[in-house]
């Protein structure tokens, strides 16, 4: 399923109440999965449609190539 994709992935840990900044990726897609924490998981289509999604431990944020978007630590403990 991967094959000839471009993806960002990498390990992020949220102290409570910090923010990964808006930003986006104009050559490829990013998934985020929860497994510590809760967070905030915000999303500008192209189209600047706006979607803020909360993410537990188990959850899949995904956020095609070129969505501005950001993550916030929302909860009491760190996120990872």
């Amino acid at each position: 399923a991967l094959t000839d994709n471009q993806v960002s992935a990498g390990y992020l840990v949220l102290k409570p109440g910090a923010l990964r900044e808006p930003h986006w990726h104009p050559t490829h897609w990013e998934v985020d999965y929860a497994v510590q924490g809760t967070g905030e998981l915000g999303i500008v289509t192209p189209n600047d449609e706006q979607n803020i999604t909360r993410l537990q431990p188990g959850d899949i944020g995904f956020i095609p190539t070129g969505w501005a978007h950001y993550i916030r630590n929302v909860g009491i403990t760190d996120m990872i």
